[in-house]
């Protein structure tokens, strides 16, 4: 698989994962997650190959923050949630 197919189905699983959660995605060559709350959030995410890792696949935001290994589906939805959690 080509990196760019294995990106294009690390990224759907991931969607499906955070779908599967109840949180608001959207997938369409990046994956959007919303959180509607009294602050509205988002975060973009990308997969695409991590220089410091030997070129595996990794999740970033659209910050360019590198997130987990593209195979670590929890630890990025963790990952996220954490990202989007509103704090009092």
């Amino acid at each position: 698989m080509t990196d760019y197919a294995d990106s294009k189905a690390r990224l759907a699983a991931l969607h499906a994962h955070l779908a599967a959660r109840g949180l608001d995605v959207e997938l369409d060559g990046h994956l959007t997650v919303r959180v509607k709350a009294e602050i509205p959030r988002a975060v973009h995410i990308t997969s695409r190959p991590r220089d410091k890792d030997g070129r595996q696949l990794w999740f970033f935001t659209h910050w360019g923050e590198p997130l987990a290994p593209a195979h670590d589906i929890i630890g990025a939805a963790v990952a996220i949630t954490g990202l989007l959690a509103v704090r009092a």
